[in-house]
Order: C-alpha cells, then structure tokens, then sequence
C-alpha cells in the first residue's frame, strides 16, 4: 500500500460515516430506516481497523524509515478522527435506540470500535517510537545497497554491519 492510498481510503471512509449519519437524522425517515442508515456510517468507520492490519502487516516486512513514519503518522490521524465520530454516533445511537425500543446491534459495534480505535492507537504510537529511532533503521540508500552487495554474495555479520552503521 503506498503511503498516498491510506490517507485517500481512510479519508474516503471518515466522509461515508458522517453523510451516511448527518442522512440517518432527517426527519422525513422513519426509525428503521435510520437504524440502517447508521449502521452503514458505524460500518464504514469499521473499515479503518483493516487498513491497521494491512499497514501493521507491511512496516513488520520490513518497511522502514521515513515511509513508515509517513503511514504510522497518517494512521493516528485517522484513527484520532474517527474517535471523534465514534463520540459524535453515541448521540444518534442513543436517538435510534429510543425510537425504536430496542438495543440496535450498532451501538454494540460502535463500543467494539471505540476500542479498536483505542488499542490501535497504542500500538500505532509505540510503533512509531520505535521506527523513530535512528540508530534502528539504516537510509533506503543504505538498505539499497547492502540488497546488492548480498547478492553479489557479499555477506556481513551482524557486527560488521552494526559498526558500518555506526561509521556513517
């Protein structure tokens, strides 16, 4: 994924949230038709917990450096942004639920959400501190060229690669 398409697919979802959910609060629907309305907008923020496991998934691969800092960077940002919706949807959940007698599953799901969001955070936050440290991740140039010098059949070791690092 490239660090462009997340901020692209996270915005795309945040923007479906809150027109599906500004929709579900009209007045000329009724209480099942805003029940479903709404469960599309709690629905379309449950897509950014997949974007997590994917960018999770790349920087463990072995992204580095800046690029990964950028994805980690943009991911809090999403996810701060959808906390937010999730505390704005709590409202309407609470109107729905009124309206129509009974615990729609939504309100469940946006719980479940606010703590994917909040477990995601954390482990987005101490990701980054450790993408962050400069000693951990040589530059892409360097990466690039200890690529082609391994298959060349150049081999380091660990500690010969470590004090290379250290001489730059």
């Amino acid at each position: 994924m490239s660090t462009t398409v997340l901020p692209e697919l996270a915005a795309e979802s945040v923007e479906t949230a809150e027109r599906l959910i500004r929709m579900s609060a009209e007045e000329s629907l009724d209480a099942a038709e805003a029940e479903y309305i709404f469960a599309s907008g709690v629905a379309s923020i449950q897509n950014v917990p997949r974007l997590w496991r994917v960018i999770r998934k790349k920087i463990c691969a072995g992204t580095t450096g800046a690029k990964a800092q950028q994805l980690l960077t943009q991911l809090l940002d999403v996810v701060d942004s959808n906390l937010k919706l999730a505390g704005v949807l709590r409202k309407p959940a609470r109107v729905i639920h009124e309206e129509t007698a009974h615990e729609p599953e939504v309100i469940a799901g946006l719980a479940a959400v606010d703590e994917q969001f909040q477990a995601i955070r954390a482990e987005a936050v101490r990701l980054l501190k450790v993408v962050e440290a400069p000693a951990r991740w040589p530059g892409e140039e360097r990466l690039k060229d200890a690529k082609e010098q391994m298959q060349r059949g150049n081999r380091l070791s660990a500690e010969e690669f470590r004090r290379a690092l250290l001489d730059e």
